[in-house]
């Protein structure tokens, strides 16, 4: 019995090799970011700007962070297929938070300038799922939020220069047979 968990711990661990886990592509205001990535310089500055400053009004009252970094979380992602890390940023303090909504960023790392990065979409919602599909080189996604009796699904796409959506669905929920319609 030792003999066959010693030769199966071996064989799963394949000789040694670690196996990386895929990218997370599922993103929600209640769940973990699974990997977390340290925030790079350029988006904390970016951030620190973004709706008016919002981020320094946070600092200065009662919902301040040690550490400014620390009201947001990262993941790396691969928004456009070219090799470079791209990043999702949620909101995690109140300052960046509502009832089961937090604010997304999509940040993509400039090919130009090593280190620098280009927001590319900023959203309120409730979660954000990344697609397989592409659209002008970019990662087509859906952003979704609800009231108490409405889910709304959002679908974007990257026109070139920025996402727009495409579609957008309304399913009443609290009944046996929920109906999904356009917004």
């Amino acid at each position: 019995m030792i003999i066959i968990v010693i030769g199966c711990s071996q064989a799963a661990g394949q000789r040694g090799r670690t196996i990386k886990p895929a990218e997370q592509t599922s993103f929600g205001s209640e769940a973990p970011v699974l990997r977390p990535a340290m925030l790079p310089q350029d988006v904390l500055n970016r951030l620190a700007r973004y709706d008016g400053g919002r981020l320094k009004k946070c600092q200065m009252d009662e919902f301040r962070e040690k550490n400014p970094a620390d009201h947001f979380v990262a993941s790396r992602i691969s928004l456009n297929g070219d090799r470079l890390p791209d990043l999702l940023v949620q909101g995690r303090t109140i300052c960046f938070m509502g009832a089961h909504n937090t604010t997304f960023w999509l940040f993509a790392q400039d090919t130009k300038r090593a280190g620098r990065y280009t927001l590319v979409f900023d959203i309120h919602a409730d979660g954000l799922a990344l697609g397989r599909r592409r659209t002008n080189t970019f990662r087509d996604f859906e952003a979704m939020s609800h009231s108490a009796v409405q889910l709304f699904t959002s679908q974007y796409r990257f026109d070139g220069k920025k996402y727009v959506e495409y579609r957008c669905t309304v399913e009443e929920m609290g009944s046996n047979r929920p109906r999904r319609r356009p917004c």
